[in-house]
């Protein structure tokens, strides 16, 4: 079920730039760019932030956001709007909001390929929300 996903990165002024709609290969190779700058020093937060932080959308509120701490850390955070249920349930907890750590390339590669090939709730059972 691969399909087209807005990716977007941040700027140094810490704002969510919205690029290109991408494949799932396309995605993956802008992830192995993030990640191949693991290890380096940045001089500002801001410059670190801009230069680690990337994601991918099915829309506003469907994204998954990766930065890339280090080789070994990477963070993870997905958010849907909770769907199913009666809108009582939903009142309190309208969003899913999953946020893990990874721990290497092939996991990060993983994550994203099951959220380009997976619906959000099944996208969020796999993370355990």
């Amino acid at each position: 079920m691969s399909e087209l996903l807005r990716w977007y990165s941040t700027t140094p002024a810490l704002k969510t730039k919205e690029e290109d709609f991408v494949s799932l290969e396309r995605a993956l190779e802008i992830a192995q760019t993030y990640y191949s700058k693991s290890g380096k020093k940045y001089e500002t937060a801001e410059e670190a932030v801009a230069d680690t932080m990337f994601g991918y959308s099915r829309s506003e509120k469907t994204f998954i956001e990766l930065c890339i701490n280090g080789f070994s850390d990477i963070s993870l955070r997905f958010e849907a709007p909770r769907t199913g249920g009666s809108w009582l349930s939903r009142l309190g907890n309208a969003t899913i909001s999953i946020e893990k750590t990874l721990k290497d390339q092939a996991s990060m590669e993983s994550e994203i390929t099951a959220f380009f090939s997976m619906s959000p709730e099944q996208f969020a059972k796999r993370l355990g929300g």
